[in-house]
């Protein structure tokens, strides 16, 4: 799994937040969250975005956040 992508799960997992919050607060899906966490799928930034503003990150602007392709397996 992608370091950014672990990252992610592991500060909603600190955060003691689930999927199922993680969804409400920001309006995606908890089976396309889950497939973001482990790198099945591609978050757009605008889901980038409200995920980390659900889980009280700041915002990445003006720096540059790597991308990931998700697998192929």
């Amino acid at each position: 799994m992608p370091p950014l992508l672990r990252t992610l799960r592991e500060i909603r997992m600190g955060s003691r937040t689930t999927l199922r919050q993680l969804q409400d607060r920001t309006g995606i899906n908890k089976g396309t969250l889950s497939q973001i966490e482990r790198g099945r799928m591609v978050a757009s930034p605008a889901e980038l975005a409200a995920i980390a503003d659900a889980l009280g990150l700041d915002r990445l602007e003006n720096r540059t956040v790597p991308c990931f392709e998700a697998d192929a397996g």
